[in-house]
């Protein structure tokens, strides 16, 4: 018993020496690491109109880096959190569960990556995009609106996004992966789950994105093709464990 609480005190200690090493590295580099979270809107715009923040308050701009380096240190934190739980939980488990954890561990960080990068090029660009078209400033019979973005309010909306869309798809990934794994056995049922996994997944994508189709469609293609991988993973292994019966 002894040996466990040490384990599991080394291993904290060592997810709490990464956080503040991340959070500290983030705050050395916060202009850039602020820039990075600008570079959507860049993105969407193309350079064609001028981009600024306002702060309101005179501790607004330090609190916001502060912030940042934080929420950017616990956002890349969560792998290695994930895989010390990983280890420290594996030795308990029987092999099979070992094998399904495994990968259950490398697909979740797949999954991070992916979504990480689909939010950052795609989701972020055409979510401000589609915001900020309702802007109304020279349009005759109008009341004129002006948007003049607020530094902490952007990053708290961006941070938000990359941590609400991430646990969002990491839960939608891993919970339809523990599905297969539980009905592998009878493929038919899984290709006929194939338009209610359909249904469900542009429901998620209009929960998380915008009412724009590009946005969604941005959210749901991925998840879509995971499961046809799927489908066609477990295609050839039957028939491989028949060829070997045969």
């Amino acid at each position: 018993m002894y040996n466990y609480f040490f384990e599991f005190q080394n291993r904290t200690i060592y997810i709490f020496i990464m956080f503040f090493s991340l959070v500290i590295l983030s705050y050395c580099y916060k202009e850039a690491l602020f820039y990075f979270l600008v570079k959507p809107v860049f993105l969407s715009t193309k350079g064609k109109t001028s981009l600024y923040f306002i702060y309101t308050h005179i501790t607004e701009v330090f609190m916001t880096y502060f912030r940042v380096s934080l929420l950017s240190g616990l956002y890349l934190t969560l792998p290695y959190l994930f895989f010390q739980a990983w280890k420290f939980f594996l030795p308990g488990f029987y092999y099979s569960e070992q094998s399904f954890l495994n990968v259950a561990f490398f697909y979740s960080f797949f999954i991070w990556l992916i979504t990480s990068v689909l939010i950052f090029l795609f989701f972020l660009p055409y979510l401000w995009l589609f915001f900020s078209e309702f802007q109304l400033s020279s349009i005759p019979g109008t009341v004129p609106f002006f948007f003049e973005a607020k530094l902490d309010e952007y990053t708290f909306f961006v941070t938000r996004t990359f941590f609400g869309i991430s646990l969002l798809s990491q839960f939608f990934s891993l919970t339809l992966y523990i599905l297969f794994q539980y009905t592998q056995k009878d493929l038919k049922n899984i290709k006929n789950l194939r338009s209610y996994l359909y249904v469900t997944t542009f429901i998620f994508a209009c929960l998380v994105t915008p009412p724009d189709v590009i946005s969604q469609l941005i959210i749901a293609i991925p998840f879509i093709l995971f499961y046809e991988a799927l489908v066609f993973y477990l295609l050839l292994k039957n028939e491989y464990c028949w060829q070997l019966k045969n």
